[in-house]
């Protein structure tokens, strides 16, 4: 092992005073500790999560979450020692067998604050790497702070900082004899707004990253650490019944409603992009998102039920097309129906906590807390601070991720993909042009697909199979080059470095891959509905033919669509709702 490599200790005592036996109170199914458990084994870098207890049921409890208990504290260590100590034994003890040098990190996740992120410890590892000695979480306030005047009659009592699953806000509240008996001090120069306040930042606890060098001074923060700010849920600490009642809540998570509509002229992208932002939800929020749809786009209402999710199905015809997801009472919504209507955006944000509109370049914008369009480079969208644009931001399905990037010296199989429906009739003339060329293609047949001069046109190509429903991230990685429409798909092809011809099918696709085609992402060949057949048959030879071109194609894709757009839409919103 690296001494670089990440020792992520757990301190968990067995009771504690506030809430005895808190770290074995069930929450959201499983113990309090399990969640920490939980969270330091999802990090990258973090092989093991090492539990330190006093208390062998305790030790017994975190190896079936699967956490490392190797010794039990000393008696020394079981009541009322100080967290540095703790961990110092702990370190010791592990140096008999990995490496423990003044490089190693040393994460400290109190197991008392369940709904910590990963993001967070990741950045935490990240800024003691780069050159801090210590690290801590905190949540910021602004707020009007006062302070007891030092005159004898402030209040009294430990903070708590060091104690062993100590947060580090302060003891009991009430524990001061004198608690409320002098006089009080600003700490603030004035009324103002909550927002103008000077910040002040409250250590929460929940994460501590620390160094050998600082535990043999006797200490785990040392005198001006590094800082990762944390929002409230992630700063919730369980300390007594309360909290374990707050915490129980916030496990349900929020309520989330998506309004989407896909299928027929309209395509599944819309719904295949909304459930993987629900999935990603489901994960790092706890929801159990609900979709809003239109009747009259069957083949999106049959893949969200296909996926197991929960659908309510709407009348074209409702005045209101946003009224049942206000009826929900939502706390998130996702809008993703192209163009919206600015009033009713407003309405429904009187209702819901945050509103976040997928690709809309209508009126709606204004009046949502995020809108994201990332089929649109930031140069051609005209929007305030709450636009997300750009590739960066595009949503990923888990097939298409970590694909081999290989560029073969022939090209013999070529991929055929225009959307669910293929509203311009670009199937036809794709296979049309390829009908016998000695190469091997793969046509996808979208479900809505209804065009009798495709079938005319597949009887004429033995070497092209249509195909339904595919695994498209394997039909991708089969596929040596692929032509396809300006949609989603486009993105997606990108995302695996597959060498791409690009037609599109209309005026808004023209916009997108014009200027993808200008960056070298895509071969741009114009707008769909005028190619012909034989120009479309000759750009496919050439692209075929020019090994080099397709490995430009290729590595430029990837840069391009990263496969973290899922990530950093959900960080806006867990910022936008949670702040």
């Amino acid at each position: 092992m690296d001494p670089t490599d990440p020792l992520c200790i757990v301190p968990a005592r067995g009771t504690s005073p506030g809430l005895p036996k808190k770290h074995f109170k069930q929450l959201a199914g499983k113990p309090v500790l399990a969640h920490t458990v939980e969270t330091g084994l999802s990090c990258p870098g973090i092989e093991e999560v090492l539990v330190t207890t006093e208390d062998e049921a305790l030790a017994d409890l975190a190896r079936e979450h699967g956490a490392r208990v190797p010794f039990l504290r000393p008696e020394r260590l079981a009541t009322d020692a100080l967290l540095h100590e703790v961990v110092a034994h702990a370190v010791e003890e592990m140096r008999a067998e990995r490496p423990v040098t003044a490089a190693t990190p040393i994460v400290v996740l109190q197991p008392n604050v369940p709904f910590r992120r990963v993001a967070d410890v990741e950045t935490a590892i990240e800024r003691f790497r780069d050159g801090h000695e210590a690290v801590i979480s905190v949540a910021e306030e602004r707020r009007f702070f006062w302070q007891a005047r030092d005159d004898g009659a402030s209040a009294t009592g430990d903070d708590g900082s060091d104690a062993d699953d100590g947060v580090g806000v302060g003891g009991d509240a009430g524990s001061g004899e004198n608690h409320g008996a002098g006089r009080l001090e600003p700490r603030f120069d004035e009324r103002a707004l909550r927002a103008d306040l000077e910040p002040f930042y409250r250590e929460t606890g929940s994460i501590n990253v620390t160094s050998t060098a600082l535990l043999e001074r006797g200490t785990r923060v040392g005198e001006a650490p590094g800082y990762v700010v944390t929002d409230r849920l992630s700063s919730l600490a369980i300390d007594g019944v309360v909290d374990l009642w707050l915490a129980e809540r916030l496990a349900q998570g929020p309520r989330v409603v998506f309004r989407v509509d896909g299928g027929g002229g309209r395509g599944l992208g819309h719904v295949s992009r909304c459930l993987t932002l629900a999935a990603e939800l489901e994960r790092t929020l706890r929801a159990a998102p609900t979709f809003v749809c239109r009747a009259d786009y069957p083949a999106g209402v049959a893949a969200i039920r296909d996926a197991g999710r929960e659908v309510q199905v709407v009348d074209p015809d409702e005045r209101d097309p946003l009224a049942p997801v206000t009826a929900m009472d939502p706390d998130l919504v996702f809008l993703d129906v192209l163009d919206t209507d600015p009033e009713r955006v407003r309405q429904l944000h009187r209702t819901a906590a945050a509103v976040v509109n997928l690709e809309d370049l209508a009126g709606g914008p204004e009046s949502a807390d995020l809108v994201v369009n990332a089929l649109y480079e930031p140069e051609l969208v005209e929007g305030g601070d709450n636009h997300l644009a750009g590739a960066e931001y595009f949503v990923l399905r888990e097939e298409f991720r970590d694909r081999p990037l290989e560029v073969p010296e022939t090209a013999e199989h070529g991929l055929l993909t225009f959307g669910g429906s293929d509203p311009a009739g670009l199937s036809a003339l794709a296979v049309a042009a390829v009908a016998g060329d000695g190469r091997e293609y793969r046509l996808v047949r979208g479900p809505d697909f209804d065009d009798a001069d495709l079938d005319d046109a597949l009887a004429g190509a033995p070497n092209v199979a249509a195909v339904t429903d595919p695994e498209m991230g394997a039909v991708m990685e089969w596929a040596d080059f692929a032509v396809c429409s300006g949609g989603r798909t486009a993105y997606e092809l990108a995302a695996t470095g597959t060498p791409t011809l690009v037609l599109a099918q209309n005026d808004r696709e023209h916009e997108r891959m014009a200027a993808l085609g200008e960056r070298g992402v895509v071969g741009y060949l114009g707008d769909g509905r005028g190619m012909s057949a034989g120009a479309l048959r000759t750009a496919v030879d050439d692209l075929a033919a020019d090994r080099e071109r397709r490995r430009q194609l290729a590595e430029r894709a990837r840069e391009f669509v990263d496969g973290a757009g899922t990530r950093r839409i959900l960080d806006a919103v867990h910022e936008a709702l949670l702040g």
